[in-house]
């Protein structure tokens, strides 16, 4: 049998990789976890749930978060404003 997933929004992925990570970590021992947009196409109590799944992660190893939502980020232990800066042209 063959198990085809499709995936419609940016951060399904992550979220995926996220509960993957989460059941298997024990076994595995990664000490740098990286999720670009984990919260991407999520809200309100999904994204709290999201951050709370994330900082009991983070007992276990270090993690890094892109993330845009408030909801995710309040968990964080440490915070860093990336910018991009775009040189003129000419």
């Amino acid at each position: 049998m063959v198990l085809s997933i499709t995936l419609h929004l940016v951060g399904e992925l992550s979220r995926i990789m996220l509960a993957y990570k989460i059941a298997l970590y024990k076994n595995n021992f990664v000490p740098v976890m990286i999720f670009d947009e984990i919260d991407s196409g999520i809200s309100g109590s999904v994204s709290t749930s999201v951050g709370r799944k994330l900082a009991k992660l983070s007992k276990l190893g270090q993690i890094l978060i892109i993330t845009y939502q408030l909801q995710v980020a309040v968990f964080a232990n440490r915070h860093y404003l990336v910018t991009k800066h775009e040189a003129a042209a000419g």
